[in-house]
């Protein structure tokens, strides 16, 4: 049996992020979430993050605006799903170049369907309300 797709999720704790994280994670996925310092010591977030640490998501200090954290991050996996926020959405361009500077992740997308999602490439990077017409 191949070996499942590393899987970075950006905005992971997010509206729409932290129900990617737990898809992925539950698909079996090995499933890494970029998570600020600030978001660690937010109570607001606790619980989304205690619900990731008890699916065994490799939660990965880092920023999308620190270029090393960022690169770390995407060293260790296959997959870069982008969920940020409606206020980083024009800072993707950092992500990508993270992903260029890297070299290990293909070009590709998410198909997403009915209650789970399934990988059919390898990065998506849109709005995550453009990933359900991917």
């Amino acid at each position: 049996m191949a070996e499942k797709s590393r899987v970075l999720v950006i905005g992971g704790t997010g509206e729409i992020g932290k129900f990617i994280v737990k898809a992925s994670a539950k698909s079996g996925r090995p499933t890494f979430a970029l998570v600020r310092e600030s978001t660690l010591s937010n109570p607001a977030k606790a619980e989304i993050i205690e619900g990731f640490k008890s699916l065994n998501v490799n939660l990965v200090h880092g920023d999308i605006y620190n270029q090393k954290s960022l690169l770390s991050a995407i060293k260790q996996v296959d997959v870069v799903i982008s969920a940020v926020g409606r206020a980083q959405l024009e800072d993707q361009d950092r992500i990508v170049a993270a992903i260029k500077a890297a070299g290990n992740i293909k070009k590709s997308s998410v198909k997403f369907e009915a209650n789970y999602f399934k990988f059919k490439y390898r990065t998506m990077l849109a709005s995550p309300w453009l990933c359900f017409f991917l």
